[in-house]
């Protein structure tokens, strides 16, 4: 990947996440934190708040020539970092509320209106706290 690919791939995914981030607006979520990172270990997209619920969102986006759905890179190496990163934030604010971990899936289409679909409850880890 060239340099330039990797910025407009950089400036495509902040975009994904702030559509992401204005699409749970719309639903009622209130954000408490964008782009929290745990150490240079793993990072999460947008940290909300869902009613009585504490959702740790990844945004994962492609372009639609890709033939690859979004949703698919979070895999298991990846829950676990998310799992790390949500760990280290809930040690750093406590809370007691229900935990969710949900996935948005964009596809950003150059010419048309992107397609967005939320996966609710994406995974549950296996070692929770």
């Amino acid at each position: 990947m060239k340099k330039t690919e990797k910025i407009a791939s950089t400036e495509t995914g902040r975009s994904a996440e702030a559509f992401a981030e204005n699409y749970l607006l719309q639903k009622g979520h209130f954000i408490l934190q964008k782009n929290f990172h745990y150490s240079t270990i793993a990072e999460i997209d947008l940290i909300s708040k869902d009613q009585n619920t504490l959702v740790f969102t990844e945004v994962k986006s492609r372009k639609p020539w890709k033939n690859v759905h979004p949703e698919k890179a979070v895999n298991s190496f990846k829950q676990r970092k998310i799992t790390q990163a949500a760990r280290h934030y809930l040690r750093k604010f406590p809370h007691d509320h229900e935990i969710r971990f949900d996935v948005i899936s964009i596809i950003t289409h150059p010419e048309k209106e992107w397609e967005l679909e939320h996966f609710e409850h994406a995974f549950v880890p296996v070692e929770y706290y």
